[in-house]
């Protein structure tokens, strides 16, 4: 089972201590950890500047029905799910296909969340570069 020590060996010898950095990951991937998400979250807050992870709140988002061409979408398709859209507020849990860690990071005293309605980014320590992603 990792530990602490381990993770945070691990992280600091990547050297990005003057770095804030952004992790997307399945916990699975590092098997058994003592502590969970919350240990991952404190070993890369302590050997880096900051610590950001998606927190994607899909339940937010609305399709129009028509748009730009080549744009993605298929506009006018989605009407059903349009109707079970919810207003974004940063209380919000991140959708659960964003795993564990981001919701936990959002639990965390001192945690920051961006303003952006579908794709919100979560940290600690980055509180500069979350107030400005938003819908703009």
């Amino acid at each position: 089972m990792l530990n602490y020590a381990e993770l945070y060996s691990a992280f600091s010898a990547l050297e990005l201590q003057a770095n804030p950095v952004i992790v997307h990951s399945s916990l699975k991937n590092f098997g058994p950890i003592a502590g969970g998400a919350e240990t991952v979250i404190r070993a890369l807050q302590a050997s880096t500047r900051g610590v950001m992870a998606p927190t994607f709140t899909y339940l937010t988002m609305v399709t129009p029905q028509v748009g730009p061409p080549n744009n993605g979408l298929t506009y006018g398709k989605d009407k059903d799910l349009n109707k079970m859209a919810i207003p974004f507020h940063k209380e919000l849990p991140p959708d659960k296909m964003m795993g564990s860690l981001p919701r936990r990071l959002l639990e965390m005293e001192g945690a920051q969340r961006s303003t952006h309605p579908i794709l919100s980014f979560g940290g600690l320590g980055v509180d500069d570069i979350l107030k400005t992603h938003t819908l703009l």
